[in-house]
């Protein structure tokens, strides 16, 4: 550099310009659906800019549980572009999702938001100068599936002396605030309306504790009715979703059992009649033989 005053006196000096290279910018994301579930896919879109070109951008879900997904090009302009599928780890509610950009030369840029612009370049800052007025975030918002409720109907013998479990498969990625079912019939007296099932492998006849399979004592009375009845089944999550569901109970007239109430079984009583069997054969075989030796005397012993 030189400077020259108004008398002609000059003075020189050097100094040095570092340039920096600037990561890219994002300048559009698309996401559609805005709203889905997880485990849906969403179809990302997004545009970037650098002055070198950009080399490759990916969608960080590491932080879901996912992975580093890939974004495709077909260049010339064309935005950035994948179906991604929202992981299992993501909450409900709106969720950012983190833009990794690499240009020709290395630079990376980790971007959470975009700025909308229709182009790069200003008169003022330069070609490679892309206006930032306004910043929006790169977010998607999950939605809260219901829990799921897996319940068979069944079949059950009336014996009121006997303890009856009732059982219902439940699950929700958010955890389970409650399971509840609402008896009817089968409710005891004086019970709630709606009463708790339990994961606990202690209350309700409960085999296994947090296993997902929810368990309920049934009230089975001498008054209770034969015939099918229906009970109603709801499940709520952590966040208040609730899904519900019901199932069919059928009370039958018991079955005899045996060995039981002094009475012989039919395996008793064909053993006995074989014992009496073979005993007639044996008596007769020996009058058989008393008759063969004697003499005059029939059969029978007679003169």
């Amino acid at each position: 550099m030189t400077a020259t005053d108004s008398f002609g006196a000059i003075s020189t000096g050097a100094g040095e310009l570092q340039v920096a290279n600037q990561a890219p910018r994002l300048t559009s994301v698309e996401l559609a659906p805005a709203s889905l579930e997880r485990g849906q896919s969403v179809v990302v879109n997004i545009r970037a800019y650098d002055g070198h070109g950009v080399d490759r951008v990916q969608l960080d879900l590491r932080e879901y549980g996912g992975g580093m997904v890939d974004l495709s090009s077909q260049g010339g302009g064309e935005p950035w572009a994948a179906m991604v599928e929202m992981p299992i780890g993501m909450t409900p509610g709106h969720q950012s999702l983190l833009v990794v950009a690499t240009d020709g030369l290395g630079a990376v840029a980790q971007l959470r938001s975009y700025t909308p612009s229709s182009g790069a370049g200003d008169p003022v800052f330069g070609p490679h100068h892309v206006a930032s007025g306004e910043e929006i975030p790169v977010e998607v918002h999950i939605l809260n599936d219901r829990p799921t409720l897996t319940s068979s109907s069944i079949s059950i013998e009336k014996r009121p002396e006997e303890p009856t479990v009732f059982t219902v498969e439940a699950s929700d990625p958010d955890g389970l605030e409650r399971v509840q079912i609402k008896l009817g019939v089968f409710a005891p007296v004086g019970g709630q309306e709606w009463a708790p099932m339990h994961d606990d492998g202690v209350n309700g006849g409960d085999a296994v504790a947090g296993d997902g399979i929810y368990s309920v004592l049934l009230s089975v009375r001498q008054g209770t009715p034969l015939g099918t009845h229906e009970v109603s089944l709801r499940a709520f999550d952590a966040y208040g979703e609730l899904n519900t569901g019901s199932s069919a109970i059928t009370l039958l007239e018991p079955t005899a059992q045996s060995g039981q109430g002094g009475g012989l079984d039919s395996a008793v009583l064909g053993g006995l009649g074989i014992l009496v069997l073979v005993g007639a054969v044996f008596v007769l075989a020996l009058m058989w033989q008393r008759g063969g030796q004697g003499g005059g005397s029939d059969r029978f012993g007679m003169q």
